[in-house]
């Protein structure tokens, strides 16, 4: 009976370590801490059907501080009205950030949307400018999408930085 048990538990063990990747705790071990870590990066993404991924929706950082800003210098929204951030391709072969605010963002996004129309509102991360569109009409919605990125590693390289 006792070798039944141990027998069944090795079988259970054996089968819960095959459900997970243990690619980067065998680097790790192995003394390869690059390809750790390059791992857990991949680990982090979503392959699309098209080939392109997709970085997976996450908090937004603490450290470095996106901010909304109209043409009198008023900060309008900051960090701490974003809810998700997500990095994507669009449908014309194109890279973009997606902000999603939270209910108290969403509100304010749509007052400075609907007061600044006409007007730029600047998108700055850390004192430097990421976009200045000018505002075309009142956004309700609640997301805002940023999209002047020449490559994937410049937009993985802004993600990260917009990220916890």
């Amino acid at each position: 009976m006792k070798r039944i048990f141990v027998l069944i538990t090795v079988i259970i063990v054996i089968l819960s370590l095959s459900a997970c990747d243990l690619n980067p705790i065998v680097n790790k071990l192995n003394g390869n801490e690059e390809a750790a870590k390059a791992q857990q990066e991949k680990e982090k993404y979503t392959e699309l059907a098209d080939g392109t991924y997709l970085y997976k929706q996450s908090g937004v950082s603490t450290e470095n501080i996106i901010q909304f800003i109209d043409e009198e210098n008023n900060v309008l929204l900051d960090s701490s009205d974003i809810m998700f951030v997500s990095a994507k391709w669009s449908e014309y072969n194109s890279y973009y950030i997606q902000l999603e605010f939270n209910e108290q963002g969403t509100i304010a996004f749509a007052n400075a949307t609907k007061e600044n129309i006409g007007k730029k509102l600047y998108i700055v991360l850390d004192e430097q400018i990421l976009s200045s569109p000018t505002v075309v009409d009142e956004i309700t919605d609640g997301i805002v999408i940023i999209s002047n990125y020449n490559n994937y590693d410049e937009l993985i390289s802004f993600f990260n930085k917009l990220v916890k």
